[in-house]
């Protein structure tokens, strides 16, 4: 029998494993992204022309909760709204979040950005 982290649909984490599909909430990513768009006075037509959607449906389906937007969709939102990508998805509260570990990634960019600055 194969451990749960071999298992595609799960990922691992020395904590816990849990089904890659309970992080994202779809329903909630879908309010969200309603409430920014009523918030920043954005249409679903305004949405589909900003990220060169073939047709509008695929919006609604976001804002529904049928569907959830690709990574470079949101990524795009993100910077339509002027938020973080976290702040559009409807994420599990109780997922593992290591802040530890992204202030440690943080301050190696900033690290490699100086040496770059320096090399220049």
């Amino acid at each position: 029998m194969r451990e749960p982290y071999d298992r595609p649909e799960y990922r691992w984490s020395e904590w816990h494993t849990e089904p890659a599909s309970d992080s994202f909430d779809r329903e909630r990513t879908g309010r969200k992204l309603q409430l920014y768009m009523e918030v920043s006075g954005i249409r679903p037509r305004d949405i589909q022309n900003y990220l060169s959607l073939s047709c509008v449906q695929t919006v609604y389906r976001w804002m529904r909760g049928i569907n959830i937007p690709t990574i470079d969709n949101l990524y795009a939102m993100s910077r339509l709204f002027h938020v973080r990508m976290d702040d559009l998805v409807g994420s599990n509260p109780d997922f593992f979040y290591d802040r530890e570990k992204v202030e440690q990634v943080e301050r190696l960019m900033a690290a490699e950005e100086l040496r770059e600055k320096g090399a220049a």
